[in-house]
């Protein structure tokens, strides 16, 4: 059930139950599929809504300095979430102004990225660098080891 809870949408479900029961044919278990029969497309049915341009300003403007800088982060590389989470300051070249993922953090058990091309680097912005090094120089934690953006509580050797 673990498995099924994680899983965000219905396809996605049917798609696992599919497989589930194909292993269980493979191994004598069962003889048939029975969610073969059962259809389920993959289509959204809600567009997301996008912000415009000032709605993305009045966001920036109201967001602290480190929730501001995760969405420039986000926005401006294309992080994952847990690969956002998992980003520690080692991770950035402030010289060559890169930024190379190489771990993924969701509900707190360090990963690999999710594909190859995650761990390529990522050229950075000026302006998102010089951002970088002003949090660097506020956070306590800004040693290499240390998360970009880390947990007050656990000292730094966590994200939030």
């Amino acid at each position: 059930m673990l498995i099924l809870r994680q899983l965000r949408s219905r396809k996605k479900i049917r798609d696992i139950k599919h497989l589930l029961y194909e292993h269980g044919i493979r191994y004598e278990f069962l003889e048939r599929n029975p969610i073969s029969k059962v259809c389920q497309g993959g289509k959204r049915l809600a567009t997301p809504s996008r912000l415009d341009v000032n709605q993305l300003r009045r966001l920036l403007a109201a967001l602290p300095k480190r929730e501001r800088l995760m969405v420039l982060l986000d926005f401006g590389t294309g992080l994952r979430r847990g690969e956002l989470s998992g980003l520690k300051w080692a991770d950035i070249d402030f010289g060559e102004q890169v930024l190379t993922p190489s771990r993924s953090i969701v509900a707190q058990p360090v990963g690999n990225v999710k594909t190859d091309a995650s761990a390529k680097m990522i050229p950075l912005d000026a302006a998102l660098i010089e951002e970088l090094k002003e949090w660097r120089a506020e956070t306590p934690y800004s040693s290499d080891s240390d998360y970009v953006f880390a947990s007050w509580k656990m000292k730094g050797k966590q994200p939030l």
